[in-house]
């Protein structure tokens, strides 16, 4: 597990191992630390971002959960 801060978000990356194949599933958890928000308001619960897209190791499913959050968060959809 990794928690990152990029703006005022905190990102939660982490990734656990497929039931049936054993491959690496990216999770995350978005929380906004906007002055609205100090206390780390949770605004993407943590789930898997691509169950049917599976990873060889732990880190580049970090790294999947990584870039969907910055994706998500620059495009100003949170």
């Amino acid at each position: 597990m990794s928690k990152e801060r990029f703006s005022n978000f905190e990102f939660d990356l982490s990734a656990g191992r497929h039931a049936d194949s054993g491959r690496w599933v990216p999770y995350l958890e978005i929380r906004d630390y906007s002055e609205d928000h100090e206390a780390g308001e949770v605004i993407f619960p943590r789930q898997p971002i691509a169950e049917d897209d599976v990873f060889d190791s732990e880190q580049a499913a970090i790294d999947e959960a990584r870039r969907f959050a910055m994706a998500h968060v620059s495009s100003g959809e949170f």
